[in-house]
């Protein structure tokens, strides 16, 4: 898994000619999605996420940019902090600013990181906002096993700062959430490959709840 992180993170490096120290750059990173408070929002997350890119990359206006966004989307992240992702953001911004960097591909970056909030639907041409959205939520649309993985994880990430009761309303609040859109997915790519199965996930967790 790091390995191919690693070789991500190179060519993502490369292609947008960040100059930053690369390897320590990564290091950091990988830290961070490793902090011992972190079961869902973690290294696995982050890779995952970035496998799910590779069959949609043609599909984009700007892959690079949903790839960097998905690097840094959660790089700053506490249970509850409403600030996570505008505390990524501004990481991400530190790490671009510099070398050659054309601002407008920085700015693209900070604009999708504010999509994975999911406090609002991105416009319909919009595919680059709905994919990264998308690929954030793919853990709804799993195999019961994982997404049931999924759903402990977030428990044990939160149960610290919340009580079992506020934990289970809130959880139930976002599973009817989610169930109220007319789409989970936003995009054909992987609406036709998991809105199902997210949908059956969903209603049998809020059965059990």
């Amino acid at each position: 898994m790091k390995e191919y992180l690693w070789k991500n993170f190179l060519f993502l490096c490369q292609e947008t000619r960040c100059a930053c120290p690369v390897k320590s750059a990564f290091e950091d990173i990988i830290t961070r999605y490793s902090e011992p408070h972190r079961r869902h929002h973690g290294v696995e997350h982050l890779y995952y996420s970035l496998l799910a890119l590779h069959p949609v990359w043609r599909d984009l206006k700007n892959p690079l940019a949903v790839m960097a966004a998905i690097w840094f989307h959660d790089v700053i992240w506490q249970p509850l902090n409403p600030e996570n992702e505008d505390q990524s953001i501004i990481y991400a911004w530190r790490f671009l600013e510099g070398g050659d960097v054309d601002m407008t591909f920085v700015r693209e970056v900070m604009r999708l990181i504010r999509f994975t909030k999911h406090n609002q639907i991105p416009e319909e041409s919009d595919i680059d906002a709905r994919t990264i959205m998308d690929i954030d939520l793919l853990c709804l649309g799993s195999s019961w096993e994982d997404f049931q993985k999924y759903s402990q994880n977030v428990w044990n990430e939160l149960a610290k700062k919340v009580s079992d009761k506020e934990l289970r309303e809130g959880r139930k609040k976002f599973f009817r959430l989610m169930l109220r859109r007319q789409d989970i997915y936003l995009t054909d790519f992987f609406r036709k490959r998991y809105k199902n199965r997210a949908r059956s996930n969903l209603k049998r967790a809020l059965v059990i709840l």
